[in-house]
């Protein structure tokens, strides 16, 4: 059987809450028994008291659960902090270190390494370590003037050492394993992610290698009846336009194709690609972007270092460039202004390209969602745009990030490490 272990803050937290009811039942009813069942001499009534704070914080707890309000690591510490001092105040009532229950202790220092980080599970068990100290320095006090005490005074240090050890064992350890189990699920989770992602692009890709095949016979036909009208009308300089941007459009599928049927039939090894220089890539995908956008005006800004770099011509990297520019082009369009910025430069042995538009923006959660599953922002879109972008650069061993533009908008910023696409320098296109 496989236990799905959840390390959630607001997971944490409920779990909390259910295993404090579960002590309080257990406390209410070893108070109960132990005063009238055992005759023991206790103070029920303060201790009973404190079994019902514990109760009303666990009310008051799981009614902040029902809030909108996220769950810290802090405010777990804090909780499990209140709880080590009513322990400490139950023992203080009834016998102190003496008390054969004081090893609960260890109970909320092993929840502490389980729920909590490092740094917080040690501030749980120093403060267990330092209340459980404090109890023994009153014992000792009150069995300062006693005679014959001696040999239990060294059996309450004895535990308290006994206690001391096992505390920074089950802290080590736990937290140790608990951090394990967190970055396997983590790991696990990342895997599901990338596989679910990579089904997703293997079913695209098979239709799109199928399609590939069945439009080249329409643009084909398209083009013969754009030259045939540029003959027929060619005393129309307007409608010559008009049909040399219906040719280049076009001329844009159909280059896309023969890539993708090439691809699709590994007909061309990487290194068989040509090599371009980093700024005449950058004035390509421009270029494309221009022609399919013509209402676009597109502002580049490049570092003069890239006429130097020689890079291979990847067309998996030229349309994850093109896919950004489409997407900035749609939200700066849908804002009512034509300007998307197109920057890039090297830094730390990458290829940066940053591009930004003008449009409302995304919110925390949609940035963090965007290439990661299937999602869009536009009426009319798929969403496998930046789906498609994120596992090229990924394959590269780049990522895509994007963030809020200074001044409104989004920062789409691509890295790339130029190990994989320097191309070997020789000449450039």
């Amino acid at each position: 059987m496989h236990i799905r272990l959840d390390f959630s803050p607001e997971h944490s937290l409920r779990s909390l809450c259910l295993l404090r009811g579960c002590a309080i039942l257990g406390l209410i009813a070893a108070i109960l028994g132990g005063h009238y069942g055992l005759d023991l001499t206790l103070p029920v009534l303060p201790m009973m008291g404190l079994a019902l704070g514990l109760s009303l914080l666990t009310l008051l707890t799981l009614w902040r659960l029902t809030r909108a309000w996220p769950v810290t690591q802090p405010e777990i510490a804090l909780q499990l902090a209140v709880d080590t001092l009513a322990l400490t105040a139950l023992f203080a009532l009834s016998g102190g270190p003496g008390n054969p229950f004081v090893s609960f202790y260890l109970v909320p220092i092993a929840i502490g390494a389980v729920m909590l980080s490092r740094s917080w599970a040690w501030a749980v068990t120093l403060l267990s370590m330092l209340l459980y100290g404090t109890l023994i320095a009153d014992f000792a006090q009150h069995l300062h003037h006693q005679h014959d005490t001696h040999g239990f005074q060294l059996h309450v240090l004895g535990m308290w050492l006994n206690f001391l050890l096992s505390a920074v064992l089950v802290t080590t350890f736990v937290t140790t394993v608990a951090e394990a189990v967190r970055r396997r699920d983590r790991t696990l989770a990342a895997a599901r992610e990338e596989a679910l992602r990579n089904e997703q692009i293997l079913a695209v890709g098979t239709l799109a290698a199928g399609a590939a095949h069945e439009l080249s016979t329409p643009l084909s036909t398209m083009a013969i009846t754009i030259a045939e009208l540029r003959a027929q009308y060619a005393q129309h300089p307007q409608l010559q336009a008009e049909l040399d941007l219906l040719r280049g459009q076009i001329e844009i599928c159909r280059s896309q194709l023969e890539v993708l049927l090439a691809v699709a039939g590994r007909e061309r090894a990487a290194s068989g690609t040509p090599a371009v220089s980093a700024e005449n890539f950058l004035r390509i995908a421009a270029d494309r972007c221009r022609l399919m956008r013509p209402e676009l005006k597109l502002q580049i800004d490049a570092d003069p270092t890239l006429a130097s770099l020689h890079l291979h011509q990847d067309p998996a990297l030229t349309q994850s460039v093109l896919a950004a520019l489409n997407n900035a082009a749609d939200a700066s369009l849908a804002a009512g202004t034509p300007y998307v910025e197109l920057r890039a430069t090297t830094k730390d042995e990458q290829l940066i390209i940053e591009i930004g538009d003008r449009g409302a923006g995304l919110r925390p959660e949609q940035r963090a969602l965007a290439g990661r599953g299937v999602f869009t922002t536009k009426p009319d879109g798929h969403g496998l745009g930046l789906v498609l972008s994120h596992a090229t650069l990924e394959r590269l061993g780049g990522e895509m990030r994007l963030e809020p533009r200074p001044g409104g908008g989004t920062l789409a910023r691509i890295g790339v490490p130029l190990q994989a696409l320097r191309a070997v320098q020789g000449k450039c296109a």
